[in-house]
């Protein structure tokens, strides 16, 4: 209980030194735009503060937008290092604050609030849930000095809300809504020229079919359903994804009307893309996210499981929507499709005529303007 006591006080403390901030983002694209929003409150903050971001390499064209990052590692690079090296390296840093709120349970790689505590960062703050009866989860939490301590989903909650309760610990305990999260979003148009992808004189559509594992998708037949409803329409579709997806989604390669552009453009490229379109459709995963950030009008579909579900990762953006299912298949309810995730069939129920009538109605307003 002694211990207990003591993480409770440190917790109790406001964060006043934040010089330099480390923030982990070691997933998506999706998880680092949901940090967005945090990074700006803490720069509105902390005028003066450095902003180290942390995540995969591959998202460095997408943080390169977002001018309040100071300096971007690669964290599988760094935490590849051996273990004395990473904790020279996080000297060297000489961070104030570390922010690493993965949940514990779906905790990945390296143990990064004990490395940094190994480091001397003076304030580490993370998220791990009080248990009574695992002893490694109480020595987990003696190496943070700032606790969360919360449910990793919490009813009501958008992920993006979820990502700034760690505010508190710098006294700041404003509740963001949805809508001022929106504001804190947009990023500006990337510099280049004109995506190849794009057609003039047409509403461009980007369809973004895949996930790779990452979220219930939409099925390849209600996406043929769909183009077949689009067909003679003003309405262009581009169909992404990466090289993998495409072997998958084929048949959507056999319109005669749409551009099959999977594992034809880097990210660079695609967020390019995104930027420059008028639509987008795609389940929850990156682009959707990407799209709200530019305000492109942009249409997330969604499986009705909270834990995943529009509740929790709908797009944030002005130009942003959502359909979700009504159903939880059964065998998703008997747990059958954590083995096998074709046989789920959650997102069946939302059909190709009601995302194609969004579609028209972005179309007919487009043409107004």
């Amino acid at each position: 209980m002694k211990n207990q006591r003591v993480s409770l006080k440190m917790q109790g403390k406001s964060i006043k030194n934040a010089n330099r901030i480390w923030i982990s983002s070691p997933h998506n694209l999706g998880d680092f735009i949901a940090k967005i929003p945090l990074i700006r409150i803490l720069k509105q903050r902390f005028p003066h503060c450095k902003i180290i971001l942390a995540a995969r390499a591959y998202v460095k064209e997408l943080v390169d937008l977002v001018e309040e990052v100071d300096e971007f590692i690669d964290f599988e690079q760094f935490f590849s290092l051996p273990e004395d090296a990473v904790v020279a390296a996080l000297k060297n840093l000489k961070i104030d604050v570390l922010i690493h709120i993965l949940s514990l349970q779906n905790h990945i790689g390296p143990d990064v609030a004990k490395l940094a505590k190994s480091a001397n960062v003076p304030n580490r703050i993370g998220n791990i849930k009080r248990s009574l009866f695992s002893l490694w989860v109480k020595k987990a939490r003696g190496d943070l000095t700032h606790n969360i301590c919360k449910k990793r989903i919490i009813s009501g909650m958008h992920e993006y809300q979820w990502n700034l309760l760690a505010l508190k610990f710098f006294g700041i305990e404003k509740k963001y809504g949805t809508e001022e999260i929106t504001d804190l979003l947009e990023a500006p148009l990337p510099e280049g020229q004109e995506s190849q992808f794009i057609k003039k004189g047409k509403f461009n559509l980007v369809i973004h079919p895949g996930s790779h594992g990452n979220a219930k998708e939409w099925p390849e037949e209600k996406f043929i359903e769909l183009l077949k409803l689009l067909e003679g329409s003003n309405i262009h579709p581009i169909i992404t994804g990466s090289t993998e997806e495409s072997h998958r989604f084929k048949k959507l390669g056999e319109f005669s009307n749409i551009t099959f552009a999977m594992g034809r453009c880097s990210l660079k490229e695609f967020i390019a893309l995104i930027s420059q379109c008028n639509g987008l459709i795609a389940a929850s995963t990156g682009p959707i996210h990407i799209a709200a950030l530019f305000n492109t009008k942009a249409l997330g579909l969604f499986p009705m499981q909270k834990d995943i579900g529009a509740d929790v990762w709908r797009p944030l953006g002005k130009g942003a929507m959502h359909l979700a299912s009504s159903i939880v298949c059964s065998a998703c309810i008997k747990k059958i499709s954590d083995f096998n995730p074709k046989l789920c069939t959650c997102m069946q129920d939302i059909e190709a005529a009601d995302v194609c009538s969004i579609i028209t109605q972005w179309n007919v307003h487009e043409s107004t303007i």
